[in-house]
């Protein structure tokens, strides 16, 4: 995690340094070599302090989306939520059916489904959290609830779903949504229960630029 904060502080430190240098390369067409010199200056020092703070804001902002999908992932209502789905897995004997016969069999709604309460929580907190979509799986790989409508009922062929239950946690890279004018980060946390290890998928916005799936 340290890591990929450090490359997006990296990037943004880069980004304050071009805006300075095409800045400078505006006043050199009308300035003096002298002058141009003091503002080439003023102008990097004033981009990377800017640069400074804005990575810095990103940081806190990422590191606070981060906590708020563990806290997620440990509540109650979502750990029991997934156990009950791969029980619900279990008995329907899933496991034993390949990829595209259970995609068939859940086409409509690409989630075996639960509790409506759970599932109406989640819809409304997307709403109002900085989260675009959020959606948890059982230990097979099995969509179990969701904000909305998942591309796939089985995600444990996604690599992001294979890390997660390999590293316990797993962050995609940020990615730019034209549409929306937002920048997007994928986040997944493992879901922890006794004895069990399940997973769960959230994707908070990282407003990189100015903003609010997996």
């Amino acid at each position: 995690m340290s890591s990929r904060t450090q490359q997006l502080r990296q990037s943004f430190l880069l980004t304050g340094s071009v805006s300075a240098l095409v800045l400078v390369m505006g006043f050199a067409l009308l300035a003096s070599r002298s002058v141009t010199r003091i503002v080439e200056r003023q102008a990097n020092e004033r981009g990377q302090d800017v640069a400074t703070h804005v990575a810095f804001l990103v940081g806190m902002y990422l590191q606070e989306r981060r906590r708020e999908a563990e806290a997620l992932a440990r509540s109650p209502a979502v750990v029991r939520a997934a156990l009950d789905g791969s029980q619900q897995a279990i008995s329907q004997r899933l496991p034993q059916l390949d990829t595209p016969t259970l995609e068939r069999m859940f086409t409509q709604r690409h989630a075996l489904g639960g509790d409506p309460d759970l599932a109406a929580y989640l819809r409304d907190y997307t709403q109002r959290s900085e989260f675009a979509e959020l959606f948890f799986t059982e230990r097979h790989g099995y969509s179990v609830l969701g904000s909305k409508r998942t591309s796939a009922f089985v995600q444990s062929d996604e690599e992001w779903w294979r890390r997660a239950a390999a590293d316990g946690i797993y962050e995609g890279t940020p990615r730019y949504d034209s549409s929306a004018a937002a920048v997007s980060l994928e986040h997944d946390v493992a879901i922890r229960a006794p004895s069990r290890r399940l997973w769960a998928c959230s994707r908070p916005c990282s407003p990189l630029t100015a903003c609010p799936s997996c």
